[in-house]
């Protein structure tokens, strides 16, 4: 994914008046109630603005925890996800976003700030019943999709410019080869820049 994609703008006013809508409750701490209650005015956006979503969730305010995290990324789900995820037992929804375009994003924004590194690391947790995306994560890892090295590149990337402790253990616990292909790649490259 291109660096730009996340400073793009959408040119459909509805979708920049959802964005708008979650970062001035981002920025004002919003907690579970007054997410449930604009959750129809941010469905799909997800689908529609994903990176510029992602970046502004993740990089605006530290997040607590996974719960909370959780919280926002189904709220702007679609709306079948959202109702499946609050009435299904944990586990029993579709991805609230597709999780190849959640790896881009998290390439995309490591590295530059321990707070963000910190909340990316929520979003790889696995121990949480419903764990979001990363069990999805998990069987694209476990398939033949041709898409799939790119992922395990992407995860590496992430894995090598994290300043978060938290999201290299949650990473390396979703695909325990990121940290041996890390240092592979970084044993390479100084063997590279070594003078013989």
């Amino acid at each position: 994914m291109p660096n730009n994609v996340l400073e793009l703008r959408p040119f459909d006013d509805a979708i920049l008046g959802k964005l708008n809508l979650l970062q001035q409750m981002v920025e004002n701490g919003a907690e579970y109630k007054w997410i449930d209650q604009e959750q129809i005015r941010l469905a799909d956006l997800l689908s529609e603005a994903p990176a510029q979503a992602l970046k502004l969730l993740l990089t605006s305010a530290p997040i607590k925890n996974q719960r909370d995290l959780e919280h926002w990324v189904f709220a702007m789900a679609p709306n079948a996800t959202y109702r499946a995820w609050r009435s299904s037992p944990p586990g029993d929804y579709s991805p609230p976003i597709d999780p190849v375009v959640a790896v881009a994003v998290a390439e995309l924004l490591v590295g530059k700030d321990e707070m963000i590194d910190n909340n990316l690391a929520l979003l790889f947790e696995q121990h949480h019943p419903g764990y979001m995306f990363s069990r999805h994560l998990d069987d694209l890892l476990a398939s033949e999709l041709t898409y799939r090295d790119s992922v395990l590149k992407s995860l590496v990337s992430i894995y090598r410019k994290s300043k978060s402790e938290s999201l290299k253990t949650n990473i390396a616990r979703l695909a325990p080869a990121v940290p041996v292909m890390a240092a592979k790649d970084g044993s390479s490259k100084t063997d590279a820049t070594t003078p013989k």
